[in-house]
């Protein structure tokens, strides 16, 4: 009887792929085979379902189900199931020819490993047969395996460091205990089969027959517009591959496994054009070392000598190309409101991490003559003087302003600098309501009107009602459709864009303040100077405060042993609190009870326990936004409508949260991405287009 072959599948939200995935192993003419189903976590029960229905209809497909642990995990999971004397790894989104696992095991039989070729499909399963292909069947050693790894030779293409085309035997996997990597998110793949090659002893064979169809749709891991952290750790599966060359003494390998990691660094600056300082840094590092070790290196010809410098040329030529980009940010420049600072801080903050300059344009009314000179006056030998509570707090925001990079002029429609259209590469407007008719500041700086249409786009903008009013609908819907790109912080202002205008590509984004951690907040963070309780809860309310509210807040202090903190009661001595010490005191709070966005937002940031009640007094309706926000974040618990302050609520577990907020970062930098490549003035083309152009 032939031995048992264990395909394993690792399943995260591909229910549109999945079926036909798992049809095509269960129609194979081999047919000794168990089908392990493995759901990473899926957001979506249409997987499950259609995992469970498999298990219930075939006896050889045997479901998993296990918390979101990334591929890695989840392969070394399927690994521990198995039972099988060969172990193939399939993804979910892809599938094998009938013939697939036949002709693999029958070419494993006498070998170590035996790999087929594969197909390339894109989407709509358009295939892509520019793949070179073996004329015939080969076998060879695993050290000229390993080089193949690394090298553009005619097999290059059919084996790379892919998992999934590949039979393995359990018998090496467990014995040298090779498992994936679970801290590299990419190069994984290739990183395990390194490890597997070394401990091979018998040959491997390469066999001409395309068995597997490798699906590249948009959206995948490997099919990334924009750049995450994780991709680094690709960099570090070759640092790894690199040493395990050098300790088992592979002649030549360790100078191709470099040499690849160069060429890595240099297709990673051309396909993402912006990418983070730090990461630059890593990568310049990284490649400048590496070029030492070539320069000065006896058994290298000047030829390959030159072809790794002109590499590290064009990626230190990319790098100052992208690092003249700049970027325009046109908010509400007001000085007395926790949520706008904060807002403005983590937009400039946000956008500073694809390595662009960012500048805010201040945009309040210029008043000249000997009125303006009298007022500014006035208020400097208030602000020196420190007589009210409120001159202390206008001075700490000023404080606070430090931290943002403002433009050195104040701009308003009646007085725009004529450079100001081509100064930047981009002009964002938002993140604050900045489209708020109620605010009696509509203008077209609002809309960008001064900058050319393709620079002009909205980021987590917000029109702060439900409604606009009728006299402006025209001018709202003209102004709308000359934005390039469109992005709002409320459902409703997507159905707002679509109803005026029938632009159906707005995005809903979070707010900006949640795209910063903790960590990152408690940098510009400071302690009240009149801070002097231990044990506090925060009460942050922009409307009034009914007494049967303000009485059950007394009661859970009471019952906790706190003290009240009013942050805008004017009689309170924290009132002065500026931007820096209301993330003090949010962070530090035994609870905080509010009716602000901002207050739910760092409560959520900070890991505190917070309550939210009504805004009463509905001067500004805030309830649906943050019924949303809670809603967005499963948090709808923490809404009280009633006024009490149940027990339950003093602890808080947002876990469920904290993996919402990653995927709406993810969906938010895909954004700013989006908004970053669009830019179309010709500074832009030459640092791109060019590029490409001579590294081909």
């Amino acid at each position: 009887m032939k031995e048992l072959i264990s395909v394993i599948i690792p399943i995260y939200n591909t229910e549109e792929y999945l079926e036909k995935c798992v049809i095509s192993i269960i129609n194979q003419t081999y047919k000794n085979i168990e089908i392990i189903l493995i759901n990473d976590g899926s957001t979506s029960m249409n997987c499950i379902n259609i995992c469970q229905n498999f298990e219930k209809v075939y006896n050889n497909v045997r479901f998993y189900n296990k918390n979101n642990d990334g591929v890695s995990e989840t392969r070394n999971f399927g690994i521990e199931k198995a039972n099988g004397k060969y172990l193939l790894f399939i993804d979910s989104d892809d599938w094998i020819e009938k013939d697939t696992i036949e002709i693999l095991y029958e070419n494993i039989k006498n070998n170590d490993m035996s790999i087929c070729s594969y197909h390339r499909v894109f989407e709509n399963y358009n295939l892509i047969d520019n793949i070179k292909k073996l004329e015939n069947d080969i076998i060879l050693n695993k050290t000229k395996t390993l080089k193949i790894l690394f090298l553009n030779g005619k097999y290059k293409m059919n084996y790379q460091g892919f998992i999934f085309n590949k039979l393995f035997k359990k018998e090496i996997i467990d014995r040298y205990n090779i498992r994936f990597d679970k801290d590299i998110c990419y190069n994984e793949d290739r990183l395990f089969v390194f490890n597997y090659l070394l401990h091979c002893n018998k040959p491997i064979y390469f066999s001409k027959y395309i068995g597997y169809n490798y699906y590249r749709r948009e959206g995948s891991v490997t099919n990334q517009k924009a750049y995450n952290e994780k991709m680094y750790t690709e960099f570090i599966a070759f640092d790894k591959m690199s040493k395990l060359a050098v300790d088992n003494k592979i002649d030549n390998l360790d100078r191709l496994i470099r040499n690849e990691y160069v060429n890595h660094s240099l297709q990673m600056f051309i396909k993402y054009n912006y990418l983070p300082e730090h990461v630059i840094k890593k990568y310049i590092n990284n490649a400048r070392k590496y070029l030492k070790q070539v320069v000065f290196s006896y058994n290298i010809k000047v030829r390959s000598k030159l072809s790794i410098l002109k590499k590290y040329l064009m990626i230190i030529y990319i790098t100052q190309m992208k690092k003249k980009r700049k970027l325009a940010i046109l908010t509400i420049n007001d000085n007395c409101n926790l949520g706008n600072r904060l807002q403005n801080y983590a937009t400039q903050e946000t956008l500073k991490k694809y390595n662009i300059k960012v500048k805010t344009i201040q945009n309040q009314k210029r008043i000249v003559g000997k009125g303006y000179i009298k007022k500014k006056l006035k208020e400097l030998i208030k602000r020196i003087l420190i007589i009210k509570p409120k001159y202390k707090r206008y001075n700490n925001f000023m404080k606070f302003n430090k931290n943002i990079k403002y433009s050195k002029y104040y701009i308003d429609m009646n007085h725009i600098p004529n450079k100001l259209a081509t100064e930047y590469n981009q002009y964002i407007t938002g993140s604050d309501q900045v489209w708020n008719p109620n605010f009696n500041r509509m203008s077209d700086i609002d809309f960008l009107k001064f900058a050319p249409k393709e620079k002009r786009s909205s980021f987590s903008a917000s029109f702060g009602i439900s409604e606009i009013p009728e006299e402006l609908k025209e001018y709202y819907k003209n102004n709308l459709l000359e934005m390039k790109n469109l992005s709002v912080r409320e459902d409703r202002g997507k159905e707002i864009i679509e109803e005026l205008t029938g632009r159906k590509d707005a995005e809903v984004l979070i707010d900006p303040t949640m795209m910063l951690t903790a960590e990152e907040w408690d940098k510009v963070s400071k302690k009240p100077r009149k801070l002097t309780m231990d044990k506090y809860i925060l009460n942050y309310f922009l409307g009034n405060l009914s007494e049967k509210r303000r009485k059950e807040i007394e009661k859970v202090a009471t019952q906790n042993g706190c003290t009240i903190i009013n942050l805008m009661d004017k009689n309170d001595s924290l009132y002065a609190s500026g931007p820096s010490e209301f993330l003090y005191l949010v962070k530090n709070a035994f609870m905080i009870c509010t009716d602000s966005y901002h207050g739910s937002i760092f409560s959520i940031i900070y890991n505190k326990p917070f309550v939210v009640f009504d805004r009463e007094d509905n001067i500004v309706n805030m309830n649906s936004r943050l019924e949303t926000l809670l809603s967005k974040f499963q948090l709808q618990e923490r809404y009280s409508k009633d006024g009490k302050i149940p027990e339950e609520l003093l602890q808080c577990d947002y876990t469920e949260s904290y993996k919402i907020l990653e995927l709406e970062k993810e969906k938010t930098n895909e954004y700013i991405e989006k908004i970053l490549n669009n830019s179309n003035d010709e500074k832009n083309k030459e640092g791109s287009i060019n590029w490409k152009k001579k590294v081909k």
